[in-house]
């Protein structure tokens, strides 16, 4: 039987939509605003496990993703805050070859898109921005 509410360890929404993900009884809506967490994380989880029974894939932002350590990138948020301090800013896509050249130079894996572009993508940048509110680029 599916409990509502929250476990001693936090993960009682969690667990709740990985025991409900079989039902389609359940009232996503609902159970999402139960537990705090969005019903289309739900919808997502439910139709992961359709595709794929058997797999105990991890869900939501995997940090293996990320190309850059946090060192790395305060090394470089600090490098664009001090070129911005003496009127040399960077444009978006001067930002992106940055990106690309510290990768190279770091020998970083990075996705193929880079090496294609010969710059970091548009989606790195916003993640990279959204991480650094500091910066006005």
């Amino acid at each position: 039987m599916t409990t509502f509410g929250k476990d001693e360890d936090g993960m009682g929404g969690w667990r709740f939509v990985k025991e409900s993900s079989n039902s389609s009884d359940i009232d996503r809506p609902a159970a999402a605003s139960m537990f705090d967490f969005c019903h289309a994380s739900w919808l997502r989880y439910k139709n992961k496990k359709i595709e794929d029974p058997g797999s105990n894939r991890a869900m939501g932002y995997n940090s293996a993703t990320k190309v850059c350590s946090e060192d790395q990138e305060n090394k470089l948020s600090s490098y664009l805050i001090k070129t911005a301090d003496i009127y040399f800013g960077f444009t978006p896509k001067a930002v992106r070859r940055l990106a690309y050249d510290l990768a190279i130079k770091c020998n970083l894996k990075k996705p193929e898109s880079w090496d294609r572009d010969k710059m970091a993508g548009t989606d790195w940048l916003s993640a990279f921005l959204k991480r650094n509110p500091e910066l006005s680029i």
